[in-house]
């Protein structure tokens, strides 16, 4: 499927942290072997440009905030240990190979079309919402998190693609602003 492709862009991965608990065996078949299956495709037909996609999941619960690249990774699900170990494939491909890997790492991406009920809080909160129902908020609420726009994560994947090949990542892709689980409940409310 890779042949005749300059670029290519790795973003198949299964999602779903709570399944991961009942599945993680798919979750290393899926995200570590189909990565390994990609970057080993890329190297062989010397495609000019690899972008893996990874997650801020990686980094788990923040040891500081903003999370930078230097943040460390904490595997604090199964997918989110599946995650690490296919960022670390990449990049040895990139180190081992010098294949033309670069990892970007998007923070809760946000937009039309979110499916409901897949795990993301802005669908869920706003299904809850127009439903009447009460919003799901998990702890206290005062956990903060980084949304991003669709439109944004969409460009920060096609400017990877045109980057030079010594810019390998990772790179975070998200809002420099945080807001709480619980003040987005409020909005969305307020909203809806």
């Amino acid at each position: 499927a890779m042949q005749g492709c300059d670029v290519v862009m790795h973003l198949a991965a299964l999602i779903a942290i709570p399944y991961s608990y009942h599945s993680p065996d798919t979750y290393i078949d899926t995200n570590v072997k189909g990565t390994l299956n990609v970057v080993h495709a890329a190297r062989e037909l010397g495609v000019e440009r690899m972008v893996h996609t990874s997650t801020s999941e990686v980094y788990g619960t923040a040891r500081f905030v903003p999370i930078t690249e230097e943040h460390p990774l904490q595997g604090q699900s199964p997918y989110a240990a599946s995650k690490i170990g296919a960022d670390q494939m990449a990049q040895s491909f990139f180190s081992s190979f010098n294949t033309p890997v670069a990892t970007i790492r998007p923070f809760n991406t946000y937009g039309p079309r979110m499916q409901p009920d897949d795990g993301r809080v802005v669908s869920n909160f706003i299904v809850q919402a127009m439903a009447g129902r009460e919003l799901t908020v998990y702890g206290t609420g005062s956990q903060t998190r980084s949304f991003c726009y669709i439109d944004d994560t969409v460009e920060a994947l096609v400017r990877l693609m045109a980057t030079p090949h010594e810019v390998t990542g990772p790179m975070n892709i998200g809002n420099p602003h945080e807001i709480s689980v619980r003040e987005l409940a409020e909005r969305i409310m307020r909203l809806v």
